[in-house]
């Protein structure tokens, strides 16, 4: 397996996923050229028992195999839908060659003419951040090794994060006469800003909580006034695609609660547009100064 120097795991990635761009797809097919495999006496296909041994230390979990104690695991799938992990399993094996010419001479035996093998997060923090190179897992029958996986050189493992450009963002609503307001859930005219991310060079799957600056504990759609304005009546409501966004915890936590999912951002600057306007909480509403506060968490998956 030949996979690139260096990979990318996106911070906030949630453990046991797929690391993006981090698979690799290798043929196993070898010709029944006299000098592979082993001697057979059937044609088509069979079932064999197979050992399959994890030369990088640790059994396979569910699908996934350890490297190690580096916090980073594998699968080993192949064309024809197996999944290769620590231990025995009877699996299908295709012939490549004709009965007569196996009854001749060897020919050789493959789980699939080509097998991927995708990287896994296991856990939050990396202890290593160099994977290995070498044989990662090999697959005996009868004895005889028919499949060797290997990585042919180290693979530098690195944290993948980006960018905010716009961490302080003032959105002025205007002056916005009481008569606008003529109703319960009432609104004024929405007022057009932009939260700006670098993910240059990377690859990822954005997702932002905003959160209520002097009540992280409001899950609703609406911001209150600070203690400090004047007015009353009234709260603040920021809106994604015309629809108001409900506040979540300060937290960069994959599913984290009203946590928005933006979608996936490779190797790009991007603008998450978004708008934000007054809406009117209570019957009676009071003019003066009305100002809000909410701060927002980018999450990297």
């Amino acid at each position: 397996m030949a996979f690139p120097a260096a990979i990318v795991v996106p911070r906030d990635l949630p453990i046991n996923s797929p690391i993006p761009d981090a698979s690799f797809s290798v043929s196993t097919t070898v010709p029944a050229d006299g000098t592979h495999g082993v001697t057979c006496t059937f044609t088509g296909s069979e079932t064999v028992p197979a050992v399959f041994t994890n030369y990088q230390g640790g059994l396979s979990s569910g699908n996934v195999t350890p490297i190690g104690s580096t916090g980073i695991g594998y699968t080993l799938v192949s064309n024809l839908g197996s999944t290769y992990v620590t231990g025995t399993k009877n699996l299908g094996a295709a012939v490549f060659a004709t009965n007569s010419t196996c009854l001749a001479t060897p020919c050789y035996l493959t789980l699939g003419p080509t097998v991927t093998m995708q990287l896994v997060k296991l856990q939050q923090t990396l202890s290593n951040p160099m994977l290995p190179g070498g044989e990662y897992m090999d697959v005996t029958i009868g004895g005889l090794v028919s499949t060797t996986i290997s990585v042919s050189s180290p693979i530098q493992i690195t944290s993948q994060t980006c960018s905010v450009t716009t961490p302080s963002i003032n959105v002025d609503l205007g002056s916005v006469p009481v008569r606008k307001f003529t109703t319960v859930g009432s609104s004024s005219d929405p007022v057009n800003f932009n939260i700006g991310v670098d993910c240059t060079g990377l690859t990822t799957n954005l997702n932002i909580t905003f959160t209520d600056a002097f009540n992280p504990s409001n899950r609703t759609n609406t911001l209150p006034l600070s203690s400090t304005s004047i007015a009353s009546g009234v709260g603040i409501q920021i809106l994604r695609n015309g629809a108001a966004v409900s506040y979540g915890p300060d937290s960069n936590i994959a599913g984290t609660t009203n946590q928005i999912a933006i979608g996936q951002v490779t190797g790009t600057t991007t603008t998450i547009p978004l708008t934000a306007r007054y809406v009117q909480t209570t019957s009676t509403i009071r003019g003066g100064s009305a100002n809000g506060a909410a701060t927002f968490t980018m999450s990297y998956q």
